[in-house]
């Protein structure tokens, strides 16, 4: 307490101060102290003995207490000056005294506050005179001295501001810090107000005591640490929070120390690991979001100093939970600015960057958007920090599924490489995929993508903002720097934004028409296609209806939009009457529909980048840059003056002709065209008369001395320049000149003179009557065809007047090819060109498409003389195919394509050379995207998924699901007008096409082609996972109902062939067991039309006889398919085996009584004259025919040689079989080498077919293989006059053993087929039986799967036997007489038949046992034996199809003047004869496997090849004397 004095006491006072009592005035008083405030001033410390009494008398009650401000000051002044004079022993001794003397000085210093105050002086000499005595640090021996502490603390931070000047707070601080620094302890309390400071809302609302507040604590930071760390340990490990007001900011304050003074957290950093690691969620976040900003400072070493903290916190990178993963992506950006050391690994531990590259695949799509805004963020403001890596991921989100985060890559792309452009720096050439990639987004199938890409390309990419030169110089240099893909892209938007000028316009012309309708009709139509340019079609449909009902009331309106689509409209009006037309439209508000979309329509069709002066900057750039083709004159990122850069700026120029045509119409473009037409560099004048071709219509009229330059330049180009300057020249003639007839005329004789081998021109003739012909057909048709049928054919495409380099390389550039067969290509050309002109498909175009084919077929080579080398047989076939399909293009000639032709040109898909693969499926393409060729060809892309190339496969089916959309699009949008035609448009109906392709397949020889089937099942998923696919009008039933449709038809091409048929049967089955895996997906309401089948392709349909036979292996099928395949099977072998049973039963009582007599009038007759020999090609008059007789042997034999392979029953020797056989086969073909006898006998015996050519040995292989066949010639007439004709039919002795053979091969899976062409008589048609072929074959299958058929088959009664016996020995003698006939007497024919005989009674007994022998074989052999068994078959049927025949033989010289050979027509007459699909050629089918070779082969070999390189057929295939080797391979 404050000692109390009396009113008046006695003190001694410094000289000249006046006496101070209680009864003074507050003046008086106030003056007396100011006198001695000033005298304790000068004091010194040796003067204060006698001043004690008055030092307590001033801290006394009255003083301290008193009212007046002033008194109290001068009071606190003098107190001041008191511990300096009494230092270091103060006069105040009692401590509560002294606790209310602190107390009163720091509510006196509370007068700071104020600095603008008349006392503020005396104030600041308190402070001062306080901080420099430290009479502060005496509160820290007083016990109770917390009060006076924070009451200070707390003062200061209050009262500072930033009025104040360093001086103030530097003496703050004085005060403050020695209390901290030389304090015992540092209460929580007063740890608390200074921690608050640093806090919100200290930090932004009162800033000088933040100031103040980190000042003290970097000053006092070593004192303070222990009590820093003792506070957040307690808190953040042991959870103590009720002893600090901050226990709930315990983070913020971390995050603010480490600002202020970082080594303060050294000790308490770590602990945030557990943080980190909590299960609370909250908690995790709070620690990352701490330690994101603490590590992301700039300056910070904290990932440095605390690696374990580091790795711990970079795991938060995989959290789970979503907020704080995009947390850790946010944060990424400050990281990647400040700290680019961190975003790569880091002394071990994985960096920012790795880790933003696994965040951008994030599940979450908002993590995904962050990681690419953080990287977009940093590449704005550092980008040397971002690595490649980092804008690799960007780069990749532009394929995100979401649009957002697409938008926000491509925008961000366009916004960084737009900053590197202003910024002219080094990092531009790091960027230059982005205008690539950029554009490559236009290939997305949304609109908002399409949309996106024009807006980057007009803000970033190219900014309309520009000036004319600047613009066109970013427009060159983004062009010049694209890639083909990109290019395109570009193509595509400014052809878009012309289409829909042109629509806008049409709206507008409609207006004008009134009001009807009729013209509303037409409104809604066009209004509908506009909407599917804007996003949300259907909703931005009600948008543009509203807004053509505003134009058709706003005249402004419709005046600003008109001038807007007019050509001609510069950049910077197209710009105003955009924000004319917008600013009706109310304001941009999100809800504003219509001001989005009419907004989105204005963008897309506003021409803001090219005008007239646009194009004139752009003309003078590109002459600059020719002119000075060194570059000195362009900047570092401009384009170089190289011919490959002039080039693709004349193709930017194109590409502008074709959409901005007048804005080309001024004489200074015209003259900068003129100087590129006259470049020395063929490629630039080439384009430069392209250009002028384009945009010289009217130039005749508007500059007709522009028009009298070029006119002459353009004749001698056409007369001597190279053929592509010839071709554009001849084309600007005719797009400029209005008489142009006579011009013509004289450039055709000029042209003509020089069609000589030796000419000079010779190329550039050949192209000129080529393209002369079909711009005016009317004068040159004539004489055109003249010169085809005199030259072309036969002197220029028949004769090889040279022999090329030699060259194994499948391709070669184009400067590599000899110059005939550049002009062989030409010529071709000019074929195409005349035919195109004459618009007639006669004996001129048939006579053509043979050439074409037979160049094909010859892989080339017309000659086949072999003066031509690989390469150019290449481009020549590629030419010939192309040829076709250019043609192909005109509804007259596509008619006149034959089948054989189309399915041979087919084949160019899968050729061996890729460049040719390539080449000929990119024109197919085209011309099925322009809807140009039939829907047949489209059929032929299903042949891309046989590619030995992955790329090439996944190309190919781009191309078809691009058909397929552009096909449904334009019926959506042309439904009504082409409702007649849909059969022909709508992509479904290709398959009946492809179908019948696959079915003539060279490939595939037989229905039950395992590995053929394989294939053609990859062709036909390759068409139907398109066409099932995102297709919302999908019927299974329409499909099923097209599949069986084609089985109740047979192939037009190849009616009479079963073998044909049923590979068209086994494809049907396929494709319906490939659609009914997937019948669940599909609708299975009945479609409204049935299907509609090509005529050309397929007959009328057989609806007497439904097909319901599977034709496809085992393999193919499904559980419920194959099952059902195995019951109707079982079902139908009783009925048929019960028919047969009937029909052979009657057949043997009706002819048993002839049969008998007939043996015995043949036996007296043979007896009469042994050595009389039956002839081979006629019967006896009164005996079996020789086919009979010898068939009858094999099948005995047969079955004795199954008998004893299979082990069952008793070993027969063959000899006497053989002799028979020898004999019989001997008077059948003449005269037969005994080895072709032996190879034929050991087929008997092993059950495998022979390998020789010859046809003797075929006839053998398929006689022994097929005794179930019983040929039967046509009947002499001797023979039908006598009436002793022999029934054709199958005796039940010859039906038993058809039975044991067909059990021998039980398990095999299948019969083997049967071979229609044995005969070697070609007079000699096949005798049809009383069973058919088919059906016997089914019932085999059948018969094998049931056991009850077996045995009832078996079992005969006693009668029928005996009857089946006595026709059997009637059949012996016969064959016995046969014998005799040959080289033996009567009598060895007997014994042999006897022996026949006795060997022939345990016929029965064999034949069972041979049943269970069977099946016990095949079933232990399992699947080698079939596998084997399918190898066998598929090897010698590929050998007799691929083998030319005889009556096939390409002849060695051929008519081309006619466009055919002899053997064209022999072939074309002998398939009508035999009923069959004549078989391609072994260069056709070489070519083809050498394809699938390789795509067997495909692997590691392939996959290393290069893009482009050739691929070689192995010598072993394609060579001639190896053809065999190939075919059975």
């Amino acid at each position: 307490m404050a000692k109390r004095f009396d009113r008046n006491p006695k003190l001694t006072y410094p000289p000249e101060c006046k006496e101070l009592n209680e009864e003074l005035s507050k003046d008086e008083l106030v003056k007396r102290l100011k006198m001695l405030a000033k005298a304790f001033q000068d004091l010194g410390q040796d003067e204060n003995n006698e001043y004690k009494e008055l030092a307590l008398y001033l801290a006394s009650e009255f003083f301290m207490d008193h009212s007046s401000k002033d008194v109290r000051l001068l009071v606190a002044c003098c107190i001041a000056d008191i511990f300096r004079v009494f230092a270091p022993e103060a006069p105040y001794t009692e401590t509560e005294h002294l606790k209310e003397i602190f107390l009163f000085l720091t509510e006196q210093l509370r007068g700071l506050s104020d600095p603008d105050s008349p006392s503020f002086r005396r104030y600041f000499y308190l402070l001062e005179n306080l901080a420099w005595v430290k009479s502060f640090n005496i509160c820290l021996e007083l016990e109770d001295n917390q009060d006076i502490l924070n009451g200070l603390f707390k003062m200061m931070f209050e009262i500072v501001s930033d009025k104040h000047s360093t001086k103030v707070i530097g003496f703050m601080l004085d005060v403050m810090c020695p209390l901290l620094t030389e304090a015992d302890i540092v209460s929580q309390e007063l740890l608390d107000i200074i921690l608050a400071c640093i806090l919100e809302p200290f930090k932004t609302q009162r800033r000088a005591a933040y100031n103040l507040a980190r000042d003290l604590i970097r000053r006092s930071s070593s004192a303070i640490e222990p009590y820093v760390q003792t506070f957040f340990s307690n808190a953040l490990m042991l959870g103590k929070t009720s002893e600090s007001d901050l226990s709930d900011r315990l983070l913020d304050l971390i995050q603010e120390l480490n600002g202020i003074a970082p080594s303060i957290l050294i000790g308490v950093l770590p602990q945030l690991e557990f943080k980190l690691k909590s299960a609370d969620e909250s908690e995790r976040m709070s620690a990352t979001r701490l330690l994101a900003k603490m590590f992301s400072e700039p300056n910070s070493d904290l990932a440095m100093l605390h690696k374990p903290l580091w790795s711990c916190f970079v795991g938060r990178f995989y959290d789970i939970d979503i907020n704080i993963r995009r947390l850790c992506t946010q944060a990424s950006q400050e990281f990647i600015v400040n700290h680019p050391e961190l975003v790569q690994d880091v002394s071990g531990s994985i960096g920012i960057g790795e880790h933003l590259r696994h965040r951008q695949h994030d599940s979450d799509e908002n993590v995904r958007m962050d990681v690419v805004q953080a990287i977009v963020g940093a590449s704005k403001r550092a980008l040397a920090n971002v690595t490649d890596d980092l804008l690799e991921c960007v780069k990749e989100r532009t394929l995100d599924k979401k649009f957002k985060i697409r938008k926000e890559a491509l925008v961000g792309l366009g916004q960084i490489y737009k900053c590197c452009c202003e910024a002219n720096g080094s990092d531009l050439e790091r960027l230059t995929w982005v205008r690539n990639k950029v554009l490559h987004a236009y290939y997305h199938n949304a609109v908002d993508d399409k949309v996106l890409v024009e807006r980057i390309l007009n803000t970033s990419l190219v900014p309309y903002s520009l000036e004319p030169a600047e613009r066109m110089k970013r427009l060159y240099l983004l062009y010049t720097n694209l890639d083909k893909h990109a290019i395109k892209a570009l193509q595509e938007i400014f052809r878009t934004q012309f289409g829909l000028r042109n629509l806008v316009r049409t709206v507008l012309d409609i207006h004008q028409k009134g009001e009807s309708e009729e013209v509303n009709q037409m409104l809604s139509a066009k209004v509908v296609q506009l909407s599917r340019f804007l996003s949300e079609p259907t909703k931005a449909q009600e948008h543009l209806k509203k807004f053509v009902g505003m134009i058709r009331d706003d005249m402004k309106m419709r005046g600003n939009l008109l001038k807007l689509v007019t050509p001609g409209c510069s950049c910077k009006k197209a710009e105003d009457y955009v924000k004319e037309i917008i600013r009706k439209l109310g304001n941009p508000v999100p809800n504003n529909f219509l001001y989005t979309n009419v907004k989105q329509l204005l963008e897309r069709i506003a021409p803001v980048m090219i005008d007239g002066s646009a194009v004139m900057a752009l003309a003078s750039h590109i002459r600059e840059i020719m002119e000075n083709k060194d570059g000195s004159e362009m900047d570092s990122h401009s384009a170089s003056g190289s011919d490959d850069s002039l080039e693709s700026g004349m193709n930017l120029l194109l590409m502008l002709s074709n959409v901005y045509q007048s804005c080309f119409h001024s004489e200074d473009v015209y003259r900068c065209l003129l100087v590129f037409v006259k470049s020395e560099v063929d490629s630039i004048s080439d384009i430069a008369l392209q250009v002028f071709k384009n945009v010289g219509v009217s130039m005749e009229q508007m500059f007709p001395a522009i028009h009298s330059i070029l006119l002459p330049i353009l004749q001698k180009m056409a007369k001597s320049g190279t053929p592509k300057q010839a071709k554009h020249a001849l084309r600007c003639i005719d797009a400029m000149c209005k008489s142009k007839d006579e011009i013509f005329r004289q450039l055709y004789e000029h042209l003509k003179q020089n069609m000589k081998h030796d000419s000079p021109n010779f190329l550039t003739s050949l192209v000129g009557i080529g393209h002369l012909s079909s711009l005016r057909p009317s004068l040159f048709v004539s004489s055109t065809e003249d010169l085809v049928n005199t030259f072309i054919k036969p002197e220029l495409l028949s004769k090889d007047r040279t022999i090329g380099r030699k060259s194994n390389e499948s391709w070669c550039q184009e400067h590599l090819v000899s110059e005939e067969t550049l002009a062989k290509i030409q010529g071709l050309k000019l074929m195409v060109r005349w035919l195109l002109g004459c618009r007639t498909a006669g004996n001129k175009a048939s006579s053509t498409f043979r050439l074409l084919y037979t160049m094909i077929l010859c892989e080339g080579d017309l000659m086949e003389q072999g003066n031509i080398n690989k390469a150019e047989m290449a481009r020549l076939r590629l030419q010939a195919g192309c040829c076709m399909l250019k043609l192909a293009q005109e509804p007259i000639f596509a008619d006149a394509i034959r089948l054989e032709q189309f399915e041979t040109m087919a084949l160019l898909v899968n050729d061996p050379c890729y460049e040719v693969r390539v080449q000929f499926v990119q024109k197919l393409h085209k011309g099925l995207l322009a809807l140009r060729l039939p829907l047949q060809y489209m059929g032929v892309l299903c042949l891309g998924a046989l590619d030995p190339l992955k790329e090439r496969r996944a190309i190919v089916k781009q191309m078809f699901v691009a058909n397929v959309t552009r096909r449904r699009e334009y019926l959506k949008q042309n439904l009504t007008a082409n409702s007649n035609k849909i059969f022909t448009l709508l992509p479904d109906y290709v398959l009946p096409y492809a179908i019948h392709l696959l079915a003539h397949d060279p490939d595939y020889t037989t229905y039950d082609d395992i590995n053929a089937l394989k294939g053609i099942k990859d062709c036909l998923t390759f068409m139907l996972d398109p066409l099932l696919t995102k297709n919302e009008n999908i019927s299974f039933n329409f499909y099923k109902k097209m599949f069986e449709s084609i089985k109740q038809r047979k192939d037009v091409q190849c009616v009479m062939s079963d073998e044909a048929n049923k590979k068209l049967y086994a494809i049907c089955d396929l494709a319906l067991t490939l659609i009914s895996a997937k019948s669940s997906h599909f609708s299975q309401t009945e479609f409204a039309a049935e299907p509609v089948l090509p005529k050309r392709l397929y007959t009328e349909p057989d609806l007497a006889r439904p097909n319901t036979t599977v034709y496809l292996p085992s393999e193919f099928l499904t559980g419920q398919a194959s099952k059902a395949k195995k019951l109707a099977a079982v079902s139908s072998s009783s009925a048929k085996a019960s028919e047969i049973k009937k029909k052979t039963t009657s057949a043997v009582l009706h002819d048993s009584t002839k049969v008998r007599s007939r043996i015995e009038s043949l036996d007296s007759s043979i007896s009469s004259n042994p050595s009389s020999p039956v002839s081979s090609t006629k019967s006896s008059p009164h005996g079996l025919s020789e086919r009979n007789r010898t068939s009858l042997s094999n099948k005995l034999h047969s079955a004795r040689a199954i008998s004893k392979a299979q082990g069952g029953g008793k070993t027969f020797s063959p000899n006497d079989d053989i002799e028979r056989y020898k004999r019989g086969n001997s008077n059948s073909r003449g005269e037969s080498s005994e080895e072709d006898v032996e190879s034929s006998s050991l087929s008997h015996r092993t059950g495998k077919k022979s390998a020789k050519s010859t046809s003797g040995s075929k006839k053998s292989a398929a006689m022994a293989n097929q005794p179930a066949v019983l040929a039967k010639k046509k009947k002499p007439s001797s023979i039908a006059s006598s009436g002793s004709a022999t029934r054709t039919g199958k005796t039940t002795q010859s039906k038993i053993l058809d039975f044991v053979k067909r059990a021998s091969t039980r398990g095999k899976g299948r019969s083997e087929s049967l071979d229609r062409t044995s005969s070697a008589d070609s007079s000699v048609k096949p005798a049809s039986t009383d069973f058919e072929d088919e059906e016997e074959m089914e019932a085999d299958e059948e018969v094998e799967e049931n056991e009850e058929v077996v045995e009832e088959s078996e079992v005969e009664s006693e009668e029928d036997e005996k009857e089946k016996k006595e026709a059997a020995s009637s059949r012996r003698r016969a064959s016995a007489s046969n014998s005799q006939s040959s080289s033996r007497t009567s009598t060895q024919g007997k014994k042999a038949s006897a022996t026949v005989s006795k060997k022939q009674t345990n016929v029965r007994v064999t034949t069972k046992k041979a049943i269970s022998d069977g099946n016990k074989a095949s079933k232990k052999k399992g699947n080698s034996t079939e596998a084997a068994s399918l190898k066998r078959q598929r090897d010698s049927s590929q050998e007799s199809s691929s083998l030319p025949s005889s009556s096939v033989k390409r002849p060695k010289s051929r008519n081309l003047s006619n466009g055919t050979s002899d053997g064209e027509e022999d072939e074309s007459s002998g398939s009508g004869k035999r009923g069959k699909t004549t078989a391609l050629p072994s260069a056709v089918l070489r070519r083809r496997k050498g394809v699938l070779a390789i795509k067997r082969r495909e692997g590691a070999a392939a996959r290393a090849a290069q893009k482009y390189a050739d691929f070689e057929v192995p010598v072993g295939i394609i060579t001639p004397k190896k053809e065999k080797m190939m075919i059975s391979d």
